[in-house]
């Protein structure tokens, strides 16, 4: 028990230093149920030291288990600390969400803040940002906000709405709830839908031309529908069609249209995912 309870001691040490460094950072809060040395709460991890070790536990339908393990309080204390974090940063980011920009950036910008206050270097800092599909995803949630008022408005009325119809259902994507696993395309064929229904319906030119500023930065010279290929069977030159080859896939797996002879080639849309 004496052992228990030193172990327990060294612990809430280790709390203590994480309480320290958050009192730095005014505006994040922070629950005492994050420093558990037991399991208390449901779906709450707890943590314990033993051994000369530090560890993270939680428990999965009635099944203890061991998360993580640290072998220095420094180590414990920095993770604890960059969980709070970077749990409170995207908190922040779905709260103050930028459109047409992704909300990785955000987070990141957060989490420096918060580091900087505190004195710590951020290990965790992401570089890369996909600014694209979140002007895709964004451009068609507001096509889709638009399409779903005017189809409200003309319900009463015998008009054609098959391309209100087309932008609310999603038939730009790859299924009814929105997948795409060609994006760009999928946002080529929505924007196409729009332009027929700005002439068919003219009072929605002036909601969609606010959003035609951030279509523009969408780059499509990458796009190829046709593929030009050299059977190495028959050595005759011909062209395929890849509009509908998903930008997922990285082989293209077709038959030579000459000789029928099976080909294997690169994607040259292909987007890794």
């Amino acid at each position: 028990m004496e052992n228990k309870d030193k172990n327990k001691k060294i612990m809430e040490n280790a709390f203590l230093k994480v309480k320290k460094y958050l009192d730095k950072i005014p505006f994040i809060g922070y629950s005492e149920s994050t420093f558990c040395t037991s399991n208390l709460y449901s779906e709450v991890p707890w943590y314990e030291y033993k051994d000369g070790k530090y560890y993270e536990f939680f428990e999965e339908r009635g099944k203890i288990i061991e998360k993580m393990v640290f072998s220095t309080e420094d180590e414990i204390v920095d993770y604890i600390i960059s969980d709070i974090i970077s749990r409170y940063a995207f908190e922040y980011e779905l709260e103050n969400r930028h459109y047409f920009e992704d909300n990785l950036r955000v987070v990141d910008t957060i989490e420096e803040f918060c580091y900087n206050l505190i004195g710590k270097k951020n290990h965790h800092k992401r570089h890369n940002y996909d600014d694209e599909w979140a002007i895709i995803s964004d451009l068609v949630y507001f096509y889709r906000k638009k399409c779903i008022e005017l189809k409200e408005k003309y319900k009463d009325d015998n008009i054609d709405i098959n391309d209100i119809d087309y932008i609310i259902n999603r038939g730009y994507a790859d299924n009814p709830s929105g997948g795409m696993s060609n994006p760009k395309q999928s946002i080529k064929k929505a924007h196409d839908k729009i332009k027929i229904i700005e002439k068919k319906f003219p009072e929605t030119i002036e909601y969609f031309k606010i959003y035609e500023k951030f279509y523009d930065k969408i780059k499509f010279d990458c796009i190829s529908s046709n593929l030009n290929i050299n059977c190495f069977a028959c050595n005759k030159k011909s062209q395929i069609n890849i509009s509908n080859i998903p930008s997922n896939q990285k082989t293209i797996y077709c038959k030579c249209p000459n000789c029928d002879a099976e080909l294997k080639i690169g994607n040259p849309n292909y987007i890794n995912n």
